[in-house]
């Protein structure tokens, strides 16, 4: 799936031996089932949608966002994360490592974010949605 530029980035940083899964299967927790997405993933909708699509009630995004410098590139993927949660009416929960870490809810508004390039801990309070919306079942 990923642009010939991104296959040759990818092939070089992260090395090869790497293939795709061919289930994403939201996980089952204590508060629903949580649509796992890593990094980059995020910026897809067909990606994300797919989890809501398979019962996910909420969505959590795993970063490393350390190979960027630019603060500009770490808010805008948090922004990313925000028409992801309108899109799905889901929230959206990200955890990076070195970008801004977040909470955002299904309306889109961030309840709470961490500062990028800190150490620490973000918890917030989520509620699993269960609703359909029409670009859950739509899609684009």
């Amino acid at each position: 799936l990923l642009p010939e530029f991104m296959k040759k980035l990818s092939s070089n940083i992260i090395g090869d031996g790497f293939s795709g899964g061919e289930l994403t299967i939201p996980v089952k927790t204590s508060i629903g089932k949580a649509g796992i997405n890593i990094c980059f993933e995020l910026i897809f909708p067909a990606i994300i949608r797919r989890h809501s699509l398979q019962g996910a009630n909420f969505l959590i995004n795993l970063s490393d966002l350390s190979w960027f410098s630019s603060e500009l590139v770490k808010k805008q993927f948090l922004s990313f994360a925000v028409f992801r949660a309108i899109e799905n009416r889901k929230w959206v929960i990200i955890a990076s490592n070195s970008g801004i870490s977040a909470f955002v809810e299904p309306n889109g508004r961030i309840k709470s974010q961490s500062i990028s390039n800190t150490n620490g801990v973000l918890l917030d309070w989520i509620n699993g949605n269960k609703k359909r919306r029409f670009n859950k079942k739509y899609g684009w």
